[in-house]
């Protein structure tokens, strides 16, 4: 994930896909393939993560260090003046849009991060 607290810290958008979903997505793409083949299509499940979110609810170390991700996150969030997580999309950085993807397919994801972390 990170090799430094300072790597960690300037984590920002996470982007991710459910297995499920890459699987219904290829269906769907072979079913509509005049309409979607031979462009390019993003894929994710249309939601972006905040990666001190995920830090601070995996609260793991970093970088060899003891102390947790969640009091490192805590100290993080005061420093910059995060009211809350998840961060605003502004702060996060570049947060990618799979919207046209899943309308051009017919279909939605089903699958988001909650369900591979509990």
């Amino acid at each position: 994930m990170a090799k430094t607290e300072a790597d960690a810290k300037a984590k920002g958008a996470l982007h991710l896909i459910h297995g499920e979903d890459v699987a219904r997505g290829i269906v769907a793409a072979h079913r509509n393939w005049e309409k979607v083949g031979g462009q390019r299509w993003l894929v994710s499940d249309g939601r972006v993560y905040d990666w001190w979110w995920l830090m601070a609810e995996w609260d793991a170390g970093v970088g060899g260090e003891e102390k947790g991700l969640r009091e490192k996150v805590a100290e993080w969030i005061t420093e910059e003046g995060v009211r809350a997580l998840p961060r605003e999309s502004e702060r996060l950085g570049r947060c990618l849009d799979a919207r046209e993807t899943w309308k051009a397919l017919g279909i939605v994801p089903v699958r988001t991060a909650k369900d591979v972390l509990g």
